[in-house]
């Protein structure tokens, strides 16, 4: 046999922490993992998910008094109808007068009461972000 062959059997692998080994696995780019699909089914679940169920859960103490079966009842009475009737109008004037003000004051404060300078580790680019 020759010595190239035998260099590879012999050499003990490093030993790797369970933690790590199930890091490695559960965040695999090449797929599987914790969130199956998450190059395409994952975002789009968290993009179209979240907010319908903040509104229902925002409804349901406001209006229906924390009442779960309330909810229910009228989901299954009216369907997906439902959620088109409690959503929120995008057009509301008292909303966008809450966002302009909050914006409003953050640019003021990013203006007037700067913080101090942070210069972060240089990039694989080699570029310097400065916070």
């Amino acid at each position: 046999m020759s010595k190239q062959s035998d260099k590879g059997k012999n050499t003990p692998k490093p030993k790797v922490s369970p933690a790590r080994e199930i890091k490695n696995a559960s965040w695999n780019p090449e797929g599987g993992g914790m969130l199956g699909g998450r190059k395409d089914i994952g975002p789009l679940f968290l993009l179209l998910v979240p907010p319908v169920f903040i509104i229902l859960m925002w409804h349901t103490n406001y209006a229906l008094g924390g009442s779960f079966p309330q909810l229910a009842a009228n989901l299954y009475a009216k369907g997906p109808r439902y959620i088109y009737d409690i959503w929120p109008s995008p057009w509301n004037p008292v909303a966008w007068q809450v966002i302009g003000c909050y914006m409003a004051v953050e640019l003021l404060l990013m203006r007037f009461v700067p913080g101090k300078e942070f210069r972060a580790s240089r990039t694989a680019m080699g570029n310097v972000p400065i916070y």
